[in-house]
């Protein structure tokens, strides 16, 4: 019992933690998407324009239309970097997951269901952590 008490700590302190990591996550796409979609727009209108050959700026619609696609990939990347980083984060909580029910199975079904005033019961413990990490499965499916 005193394990599978021990990895639901480790479990709910790393979930904690998993929160804030995605929290900042959320905030740190609001830039690269901004970014995205500014370019996207630009990439519309430059698609749009009618460019007259001229002597001065030849090709100077396609060589927008390459700059704005690079600035493309870099966002993109960016969000990439920010998808590794959950899935990261995700992967480790499973983990911990794994881990405490590992423990529940060396641990007898009527120690489980008891319960105190100050503490629940630790079958409602272990289904409140599987609870956590089906909310963050569904965000970002592993």
């Amino acid at each position: 019992m005193e394990k599978l008490m021990k990895s639901l700590a480790e479990f709910f302190s790393y979930l904690y933690k998993h929160n804030l990591k995605w929290q900042d996550s959320i905030q740190k796409t609001a830039k690269p998407l901004n970014g995205l979609c500014n370019q996207a727009e630009q990439l519309r209108l430059v698609k749009k324009f009618q460019d007259e050959e001229s002597e001065e700026l030849p090709n100077i619609k396609s060589r927008l239309i390459s700059k704005i696609k690079l600035g493309v990939e870099e966002e993109v990347s960016l969000l990439m970097e920010i998808l590794k980083e959950c899935e990261t984060s995700n992967k480790e909580l499973k983990n911990k997951l794994v881990t405490v029910e590992q423990s529940c199975e060396a641990v007898e079904t009527e120690a489980m269901l008891q319960g105190t005033a100050t503490q629940p019961a630790t079958c409602l413990m272990v289904e409140w952590a599987q609870d956590a990490w089906r909310m963050y499965h569904m965000l970002y499916p592993l």
